[in-house]
């Protein structure tokens, strides 16, 4: 487990600590958003895409809606899944910052188009 100084006092934590054990801080080593936007497009509209963020299924995404995670600053892997689709990304969290990404049905959909997930 790499440590890492916290933001606020430099004492050495875990970088997956929910907080610093000498001054309390939440997220020591930092944290982030994940903003994820998916199209309003028709293509694949009747498909729900599935969000795993480091192997743990995070929720689903419907036609036009947009989801927000929370998470620590590093690198995360994302993937998505749809209507027989899917794609993934590495995704490199910094502190403080909301890193967006789009996410559609090419205009060929499930027709072999595929399941597009890129950042904005």
């Amino acid at each position: 487990m790499p440590l890492v100084a916290c933001k606020e006092c430099d004492y050495q934590v875990a970088a997956s600590a929910p907080s610093c054990p000498k001054c309390g801080v939440a997220y020591p080593g930092g944290a982030g958003q994940l903003v994820i936007t998916r199209s309003a497009a028709l293509t694949g509209a009747m498909y729900e895409v599935k969000i795993v963020i480091d192997g743990r299924a995070v929720g689903e995404l419907v036609r036009g809606g947009t989801a927000t995670f929370d998470l620590l600053a590093g690198l995360h892997r994302v993937e998505v899944s749809g209507g027989g689709l899917s794609n993934a990304a590495t995704i490199k969290i910094f502190d403080g910052i909301a890193c967006r990404y789009h996410l559609d049905f090419s205009a060929l959909g499930v027709l072999g188009g595929g399941l597009k997930f890129k950042p904005l």
